[in-house]
């Protein structure tokens, strides 16, 4: 039967192959596959919020997704469903979604030593912190900042993006800098 939804302000049904949840402010929704699930286990509507579309392919036709209230469930054969929310998920929708970064492979965390939120993506990550915002991490210079410990090490966090400077690309960070060469494809640390 229809029910009423646990936060008291929606109703859903479930069927063989998927739900459907309403509130007045999403209207009626179908949910399915992985995505429903991980839904499910991240608090349905009192977790995401309502979904404010139903589960679609994505534009590249290899998974499926949906926004929800408070952030958006990927899905794909290889990276399982994965929660993305928040500026991390607004960077990785500026970066140009699973197109730009690929698709998540790990849901938005906290950073291990509690002060920012981080997820991994198929061809980067995007690291966010309130005092540097989100920024895109990627290729060999996400490489060297992992050798030197993440945020945890001497460089903390980064505070901007990777741009073109004179010789290679040049991404800073709190306490420093990383440069790679054009050239030779090395990158160089440097901590202030």
């Amino acid at each position: 039967d229809v029910r009423a939804a646990s936060d008291g302000s929606g109703r859903y049904a479930h069927f063989q192959r998927g739900s459907i949840y309403w509130s007045s402010t999403t209207g009626a929704r179908v949910l399915t596959g992985a995505v429903r699930t991980t839904w499910t286990q991240r608090g349905s509507e009192r977790g995401l919020g309502y979904p404010t579309m139903d589960v679609r392919a994505t534009p590249d036709r290899v998974g499926r997704y949906a926004h929800f209230q408070r952030g958006s469930i990927y899905w794909t054969p290889s990276t399982g469903a994965r929660l993305v929310s928040g500026a991390v998920r607004d960077r990785w929708a500026a970066s140009g979604w699973e197109r730009g970064l690929g698709y998540p492979t790990t849901d938005v965390r906290p950073t291990p030593d509690g002060v920012g939120r981080y997820a991994h993506f198929q061809r980067g990550s995007v690291y966010w912190t309130p005092a540097t915002g989100a920024r895109r991490i990627d290729g060999p210079i996400k490489n060297a900042w992992a050798r030197s410990g993440w945020e945890r090490g001497r460089l903390g966090y980064p505070t901007g993006e990777a741009r073109r400077v004179a010789g290679g690309t040049r991404q800073d960070f709190q306490r420093g800098f990383i440069v790679l060469s054009a050239s030779t494809g090395r990158t160089t640390v440097t901590v202030r």
